[in-house]
């Protein structure tokens, strides 16, 4: 309903109830990113559980989040490191690779 000033509110309850569901941050930043507020979405990511600050997804995140304040150099970096911590793909044959290609 294009209310998301009242969206901001409910995601950062859910993030109450259920600190490191990466859906709810996921949700909650690009919420900020669509109001042009990209420093608080960039805030949300620096107070995550340390469980997951290292995680591919927060870390693309926040290489994101850095990208839209034309911070290139340190977004790259994040995206170096979000990589490295993705799982590594690992197939049979040729065959079995087409279901991760997408």
């Amino acid at each position: 309903e294009n209310k998301s000033d009242s969206a901001i509110v409910f995601y950062k309850k859910a993030m109450e109830i259920e600190p490191t569901d990466i859906t709810t941050i996921e949700s909650l930043i690009k919420t900020y990113w669509w109001n042009k507020q990209p420093e608080l979405a960039l805030k949300i990511l620096n107070e995550v559980p340390n469980e997951i600050k290292e995680s591919n997804s927060i870390l693309t995140l926040k290489g994101m989040t850095l990208e839209k304040m034309d911070n290139l150099n340190d977004a790259m970096e994040l995206y170096k490191k979000a990589f490295k911590e993705s799982p590594k793909i690992h197939y049979e044959n040729e065959e079995n690779i087409m279901e991760f290609i997408g």
